[in-house]
């Protein structure tokens, strides 16, 4: 697919950050493929292409690697999320995704938004992968899950997710990006080049 300037595909920029777009698959909130998502790829801009791709060099001089949830987000996702945030009858995965929260609350309190960062291009969800045995780093809780411990200061997650978290937001923000206080995983990049656009090509 022929992108906008300035937008490129991660795996041309690194081929060594693994991805799963957890959108594009069934396994996510709300239990299906959200619309605009074709294809199981990150889409980023090449500003967060050269940011991550930076980190990644300096995580695999620690035997770490970066493990990527989410980037780019057309608008039309977000449309998809918040017709089905408003259908009573549709609970999608909430045992995994969220238990603690009444459905009708996710937008309220602020989990579900239908204007993201991510449709600016510049925003990663992710997490940190030990390079030697292939598994996820401990931080507490999975991607998205929607709850007060998946805050990154919330230190009831233990010890070692706590200072897994804390590892992981210091290195995002050497490397340029901002953080925000709901998502242990997300993170935008301060630099953005398009902090004010939000676009809704698809993910194909």
């Amino acid at each position: 697919m022929n992108l906008p300037e300035q937008f490129c595909y991660l795996h041309d920029v690194d081929p060594s950050i693994k991805y799963d777009i957890k959108y594009a698959s069934a396994n996510n909130l709300i239990g299906r493929p959200i619309i605009g998502y074709q294809q199981n790829v990150c889409i980023v801009t090449n500003a967060l292409g050269k940011a991550l791709a930076g980190l990644q060099a300096e995580l695999i001089s620690e035997n770490l690697e970066l493990f990527v949830f989410e980037t780019y987000r057309p608008t039309q996702a977000g449309a998809d999320m918040l017709q089905w945030a408003l259908d009573s009858e549709q609970i999608g995965n909430k045992k995994d995704y969220y238990p603690n929260i009444e459905k009708s609350d996710l937008y309220r309190l602020g989990y579900l938004i239908e204007y993201s960062a991510h449709s600016r291009g510049s925003t990663v969800d992710v997490t940190l992968v030990d390079s030697r045995s292939g598994q996820s780093l401990d931080m507490g809780t999975r991607f998205d899950f929607m709850d007060v411990l998946s805050h990154p200061n919330n230190e009831s997650i233990g010890e070692i997710a706590f200072a897994h978290r804390q590892m992981l937001q210091t290195l995002m923000i050497k490397h340029g990006f901002l953080e925000i206080d709901t998502e242990c995983w997300h993170f935008t990049l301060q630099d953005e080049p398009f902090p004010e656009t939000c676009f809704n090509f698809p993910i194909a």
